[in-house]
């Protein structure tokens, strides 16, 4: 059997499972029962469920998260919640709900962020975007975490941009972590790895959305960033790793994950990082030197630990030639009522504009 084979057979759709401790508003932990994330997809019929056409950043809605929040609380709007962010020079969290994570997705107010007391001084509180969103059930929350664009002097080649973490129990209204604004994963020195970003990361979690750990530690894979200064200096991007005892942190840098196909010179989009089936998986958008993240990947750990041998394995995503649909990576999520699975996708639209797709798990 080939090693393609070998993780194919790993990262097989999902079947129906049983429900560990499971009720509404009193999950206590991040399980898991064996089953990895699924490989084969086919699109639901509400496709897209989110649609925005307009020429500014004012009209992309990226990088979203989908959580069985009536699954999680007992007071929540609808059965389903499905996050999705702005970029820059509007700092929103939009919500949208539905009874089905097939739909229909009815809008809510958006959040206007940062939450108070905002940001730092010395950082834009109009570039506030791209968290993850992940139910941390030890203390009955949603944490996520966006970047921000810090305004000191620098000498990278371009500023700095730190992450945050915020708390919402209710995934309308949010706060910074444990009422501290500060920012938790910072840039390192120039000309390291991460010397102008940490942002657009993912917390390891399970299947269901739940925050995980891996021994004793909670895990941020995120978009680490080097660019020196210097006229036509290029800029490296790696899917990189940092652990903490506690959310609170210090977080502790481990350096690059895992190698991509393009090596370091691609732009990416990290989706989920996901701990299932006794494995860790990222499912991932990649580009090139010169586009955007057009190819899913799915890589899973050889073992049980935090070891990737190359960039994994491209995912067939279905009609993602209509849009650039892959540019965020794929979002993963189980339903905890039937135990299919679902890939929520962002893309851009050719004319400016955005829409998010979702796609059902296929039983092989």
């Amino acid at each position: 059997m080939t090693r393609r084979e070998a993780l194919g057979l790993l990262v097989g759709a999902a079947a129906a499972f049983p429900l560990v401790g499971a009720m509404p508003g009193g999950v206590a932990r991040a399980t898991d029962d064996g089953t990895g994330p699924a490989f084969t997809w086919e699109p639901i019929e509400r496709n897209p469920v989110v649609l925005s056409r307009g020429s500014t950043s004012a009209y992309v809605r990226m990088f979203p998260t989908l959580l069985p929040m009536g699954y999680l609380v007992p007071d929540a709007i609808d059965a389903w919640y499905l996050w999705a962010w702005h970029h820059h020079s509007h700092p929103k969290i939009r919500l949208w709900t539905a009874p089905s994570p097939e739909g229909p997705f009815t809008e809510q107010p958006p959040f206007v962020g940062p939450p108070a007391p905002g940001l730092p001084p010395n950082y834009d509180a109009t570039h506030f975007s791209s968290g993850d969103i992940v139910w941390d059930a030890a203390r009955s929350r949603l944490v996520a975490s966006p970047h921000s664009l810090r305004l000191d002097p620098h000498s990278n080649g371009e500023p700095c941009q730190d992450s945050f973490l915020l708390e919402s129990r209710d995934g309308v209204d949010w706060r910074f972590l444990d009422g501290d604004n500060s920012p938790r994963l910072v840039c390192g020195p120039p000309r390291s790895f991460d010397s102008v970003h940490t942002g657009y990361g993912r917390l390891l979690r399970d299947l269901d959305g739940h925050l995980a750990t891996y021994q004793g530690r909670y895990w941020w894979l995120y978009r680490a960033q080097r660019h020196d200064a210097g006229q036509g200096a290029p800029t490296y991007f790696v899917p990189a790793l940092a652990s903490a005892e506690s959310l609170a942190g210090p977080w502790t840098k481990h350096g690059k994950a895992y190698d991509m196909a393009q090596q370091s010179t691609a732009l990416f989009g990290l989706g989920s990082f996901v701990r299932a089936g006794a494995r860790h998986h990222v499912y991932y958008a990649e580009g090139s030197a010169a586009l955007a993240p057009t190819v899913q990947y799915l890589n899973g750990s050889e073992g049980d630990d935090m070891v990737w041998n190359g960039p994994g394995v491209p995912v067939p995503i279905p009609n993602s030639g209509e849009t650039g649909v892959t540019a965020g990576g794929g979002n993963l999520v189980r339903d905890p009522w039937t135990g299919v699975q679902y890939l929520v996708q962002d893309g851009t639209l050719p004319m400016g504009g955005s829409e998010i797709r979702i796609y059902r798990s296929v039983a092989s």
